[in-house]
């Protein structure tokens, strides 16, 4: 769910198992949705039994894999963007992700629009274009009156909120790594001193922020860590007190997040992370692995757009098990298309658009064919 790319690098070394832990996350929002729109409807979802008796219970997670897959989604993204923003200047590294984020955002955002003003993506408010352009950049959360158009939304967030801190802190980074994860141990510690009512909606977003920013951090920690710029032990200790820090955040709010597993799924992930992101074998190697985690972001915009809508409409009609294979086709081809037609052509554009102006030793083709002519008419030196 990042616009950074999905693995990172240590010398020629990809991290493939990244790859596939983004995959199963993108899987475990799918469900989660799945299950709780089929739930609403009172459907039976022997599924959901299964998962909840073989998984959830024995590993004391929350309920239908819920925060699953959002807190492996944060981790991963914490790790990808730090290792890019080691490369990156502060504005480039903006700019590249909002170039990969913002405008699928926005595309989805506006097919969202119809659907859940006529009450099929399981909401019933009244929209209108104010409110659809401030989802399209997020700035509803911190509006009143605004309704929300597309709840997954929530999570991105967090996620450019880090992103912000990254770039603020890309010269610290490379000079003193420590500094910027220690610096935003201290901000989060603050806020949470600072804002415990939720009497408006900016309130509450600032408090879901500042819960699981901790949790990206965690991340930039394993990057910083595995890429040597920080030392294993300062990586644990620092770590620790990140972990501490979502830990008293679940424990001084009782809705951000819901349920008190979320530390045990913190850990879990975590341990996960530092177990399966540098595997090599040859599940997360394979070439489906890469293509599915590449589509991650527009599954996670897409699934409810085009899941919801097909469950309601169809289901009445075919049944509940019929539809629920049509609503993953539908899936599917959303996320195809968002993919294909706006994530990857825009992120493209940008990208071509940028390099002139951030490699000076490219040059416009006139200027390489000048270049050329001046070099071929000195003599050359033996």
């Amino acid at each position: 769910m990042t616009g950074a790319p999905s693995s990172t690098r240590k010398g020629n070394r990809y991290l493939h198992g990244l790859d596939l832990l983004r995959v199963l996350a993108a899987f475990c929002v799918l469900y989660i949705h799945l299950t709780g729109w089929l739930l609403h409807a009172h459907h039976p979802w022997p599924v959901g039994d299964a998962v909840n008796a073989l998984v959830v219970r024995p590993l004391r997670l929350e309920p239908d894999l819920a925060n699953l897959g959002i807190t492996t989604f944060l981790i991963v993204s914490g790790i990808v963007t730090t290792h890019v923003a080691l490369r990156e200047r502060p504005l480039q590294f903006l700019g590249r992700r909002a170039a990969r984020l913002v405008p699928a955002l926005a595309v989805t955002v506006l097919a969202a629009w119809p659907l859940a003003t006529a009450g099929l993506l399981m909401t019933s408010e009244d929209y209108d274009l104010a409110d659809v352009v401030a989802n399209m950049f997020l700035v509803n959360y911190f509006l009143p009156d605004t309704p929300v158009v597309l709840d997954v939304t929530w999570s991105l967030t967090v996620q450019f909120s880090f992103y912000f801190f990254v770039a603020a802190t890309i010269p610290l980074l490379r000079r003193w790594p420590w500094l910027p994860p220690a610096i935003g141990a201290t901000t989060v510690s603050v806020l949470l001193s600072l804002i415990n009512t939720q009497d408006t909606p900016a309130e509450h977003q600032l408090r879901v922020i500042i819960t699981f920013l901790p949790v990206m951090f965690l991340g930039q920690l394993v990057s910083l860590v595995r890429s040597g710029q920080l030392a294993p032990a300062a990586g644990i200790g620092l770590g620790a007190v990140h972990f501490l820090l979502f830990v008293r955040a679940t424990l001084t709010n009782e809705t951000i997040p819901g349920g008190s597993a979320n530390p045990r799924i913190v850990a879990l992930v975590m341990l996960v992370v530092l177990l399966v992101g540098p595997s090599r074998g040859r599940i997360v190697t394979r070439p489906w692995v890469r293509t599915l985690s590449s589509r991650t972001y527009s599954v996670y915009l897409a699934h409810k757009v085009a899941a919801y809508p097909l469950l309601a409409l169809l289901s009445p009609s075919i049944g509940w098990v019929a539809a629920l294979l049509v609503a993953l086709v539908g899936v599917g081809v959303a996320t195809e298309l968002l993919y294909r037609c706006v994530e990857m052509p825009i992120n493209k554009w940008y990208r071509k658009w940028l390099e002139p102006r951030t490699n000076p030793r490219r040059r416009r083709p006139g200027e390489n064919q000048g270049r050329a002519r001046a070099t071929e008419a000195v003599p050359r030196s033996r």
